[in-house]
């Protein structure tokens, strides 16, 4: 669900102060390089979420498999009566 625009604008401001903040308190000029930097736990937390997110899409689609394979077979088992 998305912010509403009161928040999305103060994020924003905050993010803006924030980097003026780092530009000016270090001397250095802006590099759009070092904007997106993830930290280590961050990365590692998000890294986790994927992969438990693969592993439920593979639980599933090895569960729709079976039972693809379940109906296949059934239908192509020959009635005798």
């Amino acid at each position: 669900m998305r912010k509403p625009r009161k928040k999305a604008l103060i994020a924003i401001g905050r993010k803006i102060s924030v980097l003026i903040y780092n530009v000016l308190s270090r001397e250095a000029p802006y590099n759009p390089d070092f904007l997106k930097v993830c930290k280590k736990a961050t990365f590692q937390k998000l890294l986790e979420y994927h992969k438990k997110q693969i592993e439920k899409l593979e639980k599933s689609l090895s569960k729709t498999q079976e039972k693809r394979s379940v109906i296949f077979v059934v239908a192509q088992t020959p009635f005798t009566n």
